[in-house]
Formats: structure tokens, C-alpha cells, sequence
């Protein structure tokens, strides 16, 4: 993956935290195969970890797992180290391991007993303290066991057989099913852990990976049922308050979705068999039912109750009755790239207010969100320019300029780091102007299309500042005469005379007596029409004169046409 060859070195560790260091060489565009066993010869002995390290140019790498008698095999989770970040609390979930009683829905052969373990390595250069829990399933019934806090030296490794608390019924031996959280205080990938489940002769089984963080949007490629497949899909509440999870199985090329909504409880999990749900018909939510010949599709797991920060962690098997495999496939959690405020900047007038919000572009969607609710520590830079309340409601004061800013923690859009958490800091710029006179943009007069005899004029103001610096946003203006005359071609004349919000700070002047029956010279006069700002007084900030509306011709203070460009002052 790189232009130039990648020097790194491996690291292979003994269970008991020996450490033996081989240097490897990829040259550009190339791939090297590595026999663990090959490289170990006589040293080999039961377990350990492993390692890449390099420091300039990009690697990928894989590991497979194999048993040259059985012709098992399994693709390890592979996990990214940042060595330079701080230690704090990880949490690392396995959310579907199979216990030493196999699930009926697994199709595992009649007396199958499996091995239920979960291994740990450090690989880290300090000693580290895990905390393994186990939430048992067993049925309806649920519970959970703690156990004893396991030391791990640097680079040493242990296994965990989670049979032997089955036996001592610390586990009911009758429980099918679990959800392992261990948690340390460390970096991340300090902890690398697998939880499998595989009878003796690693026919049957099934491996868990781990994976640390939730999400408030999970999702994921692939669900699978037919003769020979099917699929068990879970999501949890890794939180400390109640939140509703949403579970969408999309089928017929993601243009139909299968709902179902449930309220979890921390700690609780909601647990879907697909093909139980389409055999037996089940409603979804919307009292909708999965078509029964379907056989696949995609899913997506959403917190429906937290939209920055998401509560929700998640599982899946695709359980393979052919090979009595179920392999566990891993949704990508959907995070949050950029933040912005909207509007990105403000140039308005005096004694306005205006909502501001905060706008969060979705990796996954390609979309922008609103995330405003999520907002906190919302400040002005000037508060004689214009404050800003914690809701992110903007208030201008007085003319000036200045900015506000607030904060917002929100989940990133970074899936090598399962979106870890990240704190924005999105900041808008602020003009106060005051409106002082208008100036014209265009000028146009032409006939009607409804009537072509019957002319109209557009004259296109735009408000500016007494440097005539234009004023954009939140600018409310009307107009009003002295005079108003009959109208001779009897038609309803259109005019602004209540306060209206214009945007962009520019409006049209529509000056016409309508599609009428009169024709010729018919018309109206209104005279000294003034235009005002609505300020808590009223304030004219331009005076264009006389109209002189007639069926054929249109003068404005006299003038039968306004250059761009030309000021009208009060």
C-alpha cells in the first residue's frame, strides 16, 4: 500500500509474556505470507500474541487461524495501537457468545457440547487489571456473573473457560447464551481479547470478536436466510439510562425495511432471529411482515432517543448449517465528520433574533443533521455587539462585530476507532448593521404574460448600511403613502404596508394595475411612497417618491427607470 518498501517488525509473545522480535520487509505493491510455526520451529508452544509495528508508510494486515486436521479456520480481529494516547477506562464487548449448551437455531448436531473461552492478551508494556462480566441467556430469564478480576502482565496471556462457572452453576448450565464486557484502564488495544466456543474437535463453534465503544447508527452489509442460513442479529444498551433501540432489516434493494422499535433498559439486549421472523410472519412495529421468500438483505441499528452520542452496541451471526459455523459479521458504526453553525455567518440589524443551529455532516447518509440540541456552553465574544442564550437563540444588540461559539460532543466518523467520542467547537461570525437607505440591483419594466397589453415594473432594492455595506439577514421592511388614489382600471392593488422579513436582505418592488378590461390609461397614483425598517420605532430608510401606476406606463418619483447601482436615501 505504499510507494516505497515498509521495514516493520513483528512481535510474537508465550503465553507467559516471552517476547521474540523478527523483522519483516514489504517491498511496494507486495504481499508476504508468514508461518507462525515456521518462524517459531522449536520454541512453539500452545498461545500468545502478536504485533506489527513500522514507522513510515502504510501497511495492511491479516491473520488466519488454522487446524491442518480438521481444516478449521478463522480470520482474527486485528486491532489498531495509538502509542502516544492517553490511558483512561476502555470498554471491550462481545455481544453473542455461544455457551457450553448450543442454541437449538445453531442446527449443531443432537448431544454437541461446546467449549466456551474467552482469551486475553496484554499488549501493552505495563501490567493491567481486566474485570470480566458475564450477562448470561438463558430463555427469558437473564443474569449476570462477575468475575474475578484478572492481572495480566506485560505481553502475557490467559485463557478463561467460562464451562468450569457453568459447571459450579455460578452460570446456569442451561444457558445458551452471553454478552462479555471486560473493562481496564489503559490504551486502547491494550486488552486484545477473542471469545470462541467450539466443541472438541472444532467442527462446531463459533468465534466472537470484540469491540469497544456504541453508537447512536450501526450498519450493517449483509443478513442471510434459506435452507441452509440463517441470521441472529442483537443490539444492547451499553448505557446508564433507558434508550429505544430501532432495528431496520432492509430487503428488496433497501427499498423496503422491516421495523422493529423497543425500549432497553441498561444493560438489556433485543434479540432478532431472522428467519424465525420471516417463517412465522411476525409484524414489525408497523404491523408490517417480511415477504417470505426473501432471503437477504442489509440492517441498520439506530438510538432512536440519542442523536450525538449513541448508547447502542452491536452483534450479528450468519449461522452456516452446511459447515456448522456461524460467522460473526460486524456492522460499521456511523459517526459525524464536520461541524458547522447555521448561518455560517450573520450581518443583520439591531434588536433581532434569530435561532441558531448547529449542522453535523453524517459519514453514512452523506447529509448534514441538526444537532442544536445537542449544544452546551453557547457564548458571545462581544455582548455589547449580541448575546446568545444556551439554547442557541442569537440576539443582536448594536452595531459591531463579533462572533459566538458553543460546543458539542458528539461521536466521530473515524470506524477504524469504532467513532470514539469528540468534543466540536463550531463558531459563527457576527455584523451588526443598522439599515440606513436602499440601493437598486435591477430595474426592469415589461408587459404581463397574462395580458401583454398591460405593463409591469420590478425594481430590486437591496438594503444597506450608511457605508453601504449591504445587510443581509433578518431585515424587515414596509412601505406607506401619503395618498392613495382610485384605482380607474379596477383591479386590487398590491402593496407591503405590514412588516415583512426579506431575504438576503433584498426585495422586489412589483409596480402594475393587473390583467383589466379598462386598458389604455387606467391606473392609480399613490404619492411619497417611503420604505421603513421595522425597528421597535419604524425608521424610513428610503424615500423613492410618486408612484404612477397606468396600464401603459410607470414612473417612480418621476422616473421611468432607476440605473443599478443608484442610492435612495430617506
Amino acid at each position: 500500500m505504499s510507494d516505497h518498501s515498509v521495514d516493520a517488525g513483528l512481535a510474537l509473545s508465550s503465553s507467559s509474556g516471552v517476547v521474540r522480535q523478527i523483522p519483516i520487509s514489504v517491498a511496494p505493491g507486495h504481499t508476504e505470507r508468514l508461518n507462525v510455526r515456521d518462524l517459531l520451529g522449536s520454541v512453539l508452544n500452545g498461545m500468545g500474541g502478536l504485533s506489527v509495528t513500522y514507522a513510515k508508510g502504510a501497511l495492511s494486515a491479516a491473520q488466519i487461524v488454522f487446524d491442518d486436521t480438521t481444516g478449521f479456520a478463522a480470520i482474527m480481529k486485528l486491532f489498531e495501537r495509538d502509542l502516544g494516547e492517553i490511558p483512561t477506562n476502555h470498554i471491550l464487548r462481545a455481544p453473542m457468545m455461544a455457551l457450553s449448551q448450543p442454541d437449538p437455531v445453531l442446527a449443531f448436531p443432537q448431544g454437541t457440547k461446546l467449549i466456551p473461552q474467552i482469551l486475553l492478551w496484554n499488549a501493552g508494556t505495563k501490567a493491567v487489571a481486566v474485570s470480566p462480566i458475564i450477562d448470561w441467556k438463558d430463555g427469558s430469564a437473564s443474569g449476570r456473573f462477575q468475575h474475578p478480576v484478572i492481572e495480566l502482565s506485560p505481553y502475557q496471556s490467559k485463557i478463561i473457560y467460562l464451562d468450569d462457572f457453568q459447571l459450579t452453576q455460578q452460570i446456569p448450565s442451561t444457558a445458551m447464551w452471553s454478552t462479555v464486557t471486560l473493562s481496564y484502564i489503559g490504551t486502547r488495544a491494550d486488552v486484545v481479547a477473542v471469545a470462541l466456543a467450539y466443541d472438541q474437535t472444532n467442527r462446531y463453534g463459533l468465534q466472537t470478536p470484540f469491540s469497544e465503544g456504541t453508537s447512536r447508527l450501526w450498519k450493517g452489509s449483509m443478513w442471510h436466510v434459506d435452507g441452509n442460513h440463517n441470521t441472529i442479529i442483537t443490539t444492547g444498551n451499553g448505557g446508564s439510562e433507558p434508550t429505544t433501540a430501532q432495528v431496520t432489516l432492509f430487503y428488496n434493494d433497501s427499498q423496503d425495511g422491516y421495523k422493529i422499535k423497543k425500549v432497553l433498559s441498561p444493560g438489556e439486549q433485543l434479540w432478532l432471529d431472522v428467519g424465525q421472523l420471516i417463517r412465522g410472519q411476525v409484524p414489525d412495529s408497523d404491523g408490517r411482515t417480511l415477504p417470505p421468500d426473501i432471503m437477504m438483505g442489509s440492517y441498520e441499528l439506530r438510538d432512536m432517543d440519542h442523536q450525538t452520542v449513541g448508547l447502542l452496541y452491536e452483534g450479528k451471526l450468519v449461522i452456516d448449517k452446511t459447515f456448522g459455523h456461524a460467522s460473526y459479521g460486524c456492522a460499521a458504526c456511523c459517526g459525524y465528520n464536520t461541524t458547522a453553525m447555521s448561518p455560517s455567518s450573520f450581518i443583520g440589524p439591531p434588536s433581532v433574533y434569530n435561532q441558531d443551529v448547529i449542522q453535523a455532516f453524517d459519514g453514512c447518509t452523506g447529509e448534514y443533521d441538526d444537532v442544536t440540541t445537542g449544544g452546551y456552553n453557547w457564548s458571545s465574544a462581544n455582548t455589547s455587539v449580541a448575546t446568545i442564550s444556551q439554547t442557541g437563540n442569537l440576539h443582536t444588540v448594536s452595531v459591531g462585530s463579533t462572533s459566538d461559539n458553543t460546543f458539542v460532543q458528539l461521536q466521530s466518523d473515524i470506524v477504524s476507532h469504532n467513532c470514539p467520542e469528540v468534543t466540536k467547537n463550531p463558531t459563527q461570525q457576527l455584523t451588526v448593521r443598522k439599515p440606513n437607505h436602499l440601493q437598486v440591483v435591477v430595474d426592469s419594466t415589461g408587459e404581463l404574460t397574462a395580458c401583454p397589453s398591460t405593463n409591469i415594473r420590478q425594481i430590486t432594492y437591496q438594503v444597506v448600511d450608511v457605508s453601504n455595506n449591504p445587510v443581509n439577514d433578518l431585515v424587515s421592511v414596509r412601505e406607506q403613502f401619503s395618498n392613495k388614489s382610485a384605482n380607474s382600471c379596477n383591479t386590487t392593488v398590491h402593496t407591503t404596508e405590514t412588516c415583512t422579513v426579506i431575504g438576503g436582505g433584498s426585495f422586489t418592488d412589483a409596480l402594475t394595475v393587473g390583467c383589466n378590461s379598462v386598458g389604455g390609461t387606467c391606473g392609480f397614483t399613490y404619492t411619497h411612497q417611503q420604505w421603513l425598517w421595522c425597528s421597535s420605532t419604524g425608521v424610513v430608510i428610503a424615500t423613492p417618491g410618486d408612484l404612477v401606476v397606468h396600464n401603459n406606463a410607470i414612473t417612480v418619483g418621476g422616473s421611468i427607470y432607476f440605473a443599478p447601482g443608484t442610492y435612495i436615501y430617506p
